[in-house]
């Protein structure tokens, strides 16, 4: 069955291991990993990138069963993000509410299934020449566990999230990521210091390419790109099946506030891919209403306060 790394039992566990309270459940046709969240008025499960299917029949019956769940533990609602698209009569017959999109809605795959030489000429031409002279230029490549290594990445990832407008994660969480089996920290060094670190999440058939950046001041030799590039051709050597690029905003609107860094994952070839997006499927209709109404008037008063 075809699943997304937040929904696998690699995951669960790391959910688990931090303090989270989860529901995994692998049936024929679908499967799914709920993540119980918190609100003032009561809880919700949430269900990223799921639940998981490969056909929109069980799909369905992966969502029916996720509202039986909700219910006996006594959820207001159950957040979902199918990757299978839904089509209004989906949408209606299933009581789906659309909400704003938690994980990406598009995201940028590498079939790595391909040759080598053919992964190499998709991406641009000058990004290749940067990856084959990296070594005449004095950058050593590494895959580390050193918690120091750690630290830079958690630098760079902070200074990159500020230039493109996007959330981070907290340092303690993103740690444990870190020390996670299913995680990598590649990093580029020069002159024996990190200029660039990414995390990537591995499972059986996917690498994911997910949080990281590279040092300002050493922009011109191009590190980020040297790493990406060889993270792409070390997850083809393993056997994996796909690289996935793990969020592109899905437009070419150069105000979109993620367009730079979708530019720069563009820039390695890959086809763009659009899933369903975020759903919520109420189960207490009356709390439902009222947390939605709480969460539009936060809205409102955060943008009286940035005026």
């Amino acid at each position: 069955m075809t699943k997304h790394i937040l929904q696998s039992q690699a995951w669960n566990d790391f959910q688990r291991n931090i303090g989270r309270k989860t529901f995994y459940k692998e049936a024929k046709d679908y499967s799914y990993l709920a993540i119980l969240e918190q609100t003032k008025l009561g809880n919700y499960l949430f269900v990223p990138y799921g639940p998981a299917a490969d056909t929109k029949k069980g799909q369905k019956a992966g969502i029916l069963a996720l509202k039986e769940l909700a219910t006996r533990e006594k959820a207001i609602f159950v957040r979902i993000e199918p990757l299978l698209p839904l089509s209004e009569t989906d949408q209606k017959d299933l009581n789906l509410q659309k909400t704003k999109d938690i994980e990406p809605k598009y995201t940028r795959i590498i079939d790595l299934t391909r040759p080598e030489e053919e992964i190499l000429a998709d991406i641009e031409k000058r990004k290749v020449r940067y990856w084959r002279n990296y070594a005449k230029k004095g950058i050593s490549i590494e895959i580390s566990k050193n918690p120091a290594d750690f630290d830079a990445l958690y630098d760079f990832y902070t200074a990159i999230s500020k230039t493109n407008n996007f959330a981070t994660h907290d340092k303690k969480y993103l740690k444990a990521q870190f020390e996670q089996n299913f995680t990598k920290l590649y990093v580029a060094r020069y002159e024996n210091q990190p200029i660039a670190a990414y995390l990537i999440y591995d499972d059986e058939n996917t690498r994911y390419f997910t949080h990281g950046g590279a040092d300002y001041e050493h922009r011109n030799l191009a590190a980020g790109t040297i790493l990406v590039i060889q993270m792409i051709l070390d997850a083809k050597k393993s056997g994996q099946k796909s690289f996935d690029m793990w969020g592109v905003c899905g437009t070419d609107d150069k105000n979109d506030p993620w367009y730079g860094f979708t530019s720069f994952k563009n820039a390695f070839g890959g086809q763009q891919v659009e899933f369903a997006g975020t759903y919520d499927l109420p189960i207490d209709t009356k709390k439902y209403r009222i947390y939605k109404n709480l969460r539009r008037i936060n809205r409102i008063k955060r943008k009286i306060l940035k005026k």
